[in-house]
């Protein structure tokens, strides 16, 4: 019976284990991180629908993004880079290069639905918030082969996908060019 009682406990924190070394490693990794790039995807089911983001995400610390969309709107192009603006800088359309709006951080364009904000999106601030939550009760999270996040998946009370975050083809300080950060 005392066999028993300590097989179940090992398998019941085998992964708890797991999960806490993959965080721990992660942290390391990420305290190393100066810049990257990936490409990313972002999918929501609500209510029937599916709502799909994709772009090529790119990102240099302190807090310095740039997002260059494919989907919903092929072209459009993000930019924060607090050392220049406290605001979010899109160009929403190749075709017109001049068209250049503002937004603060906050701002509903700019923020996600549950009120995330770009100086917020890199690997490093979702790290914490996976780390934070632990054991994860309500996420599936991996890792990449590198040690940092690879995808989320949110689940509802049921199980059930319900919102999909992945970072693929990541390059690890990439050597990003001058102007990423400033220039459309």
């Amino acid at each position: 019976m005392i066999k028993l009682v300590l097989l179940l406990l090992l398998i019941i924190e085998i992964p708890h284990f797991a999960y806490s070394d993959d965080c721990d490693t992660a942290k390391k990794v990420w305290e190393k991180v100066s810049s990257y790039q990936c490409t990313y995807r972002a999918v929501t089911e609500h209510e029937g629908k599916v709502k799909e983001s994709l772009m090529t995400y790119t990102f240099q610390k302190p807090n310095k993004v740039r997002m260059d969309i494919k989907k919903p709107r092929n072209g459009a192009v993000l930019i924060y880079n607090p050392e220049v603006s406290d605001e979010v800088r899109i160009r929403p359309f190749t075709s017109f290069k001049s068209m250049v709006m503002k937004y603060p951080l906050t701002h509903k364009r700019v923020s996600s639905g549950s009120g995330g904000t770009i100086d917020k999106s890199d690997l490093g601030h979702r790290l914490e918030d996976v780390c934070a939550e632990y054991p994860p009760k309500s996420k599936r999270v991996s890792f990449s082969k590198e040690g940092l996040l690879n995808k989320i998946e949110e689940l509802n009370a049921e199980g059930k996908v319900v919102q999909t975050f992945e970072w693929t083809d990541l390059k690890i300080d990439p050597g990003i060019p001058p102007g990423a950060f400033t220039d459309f």
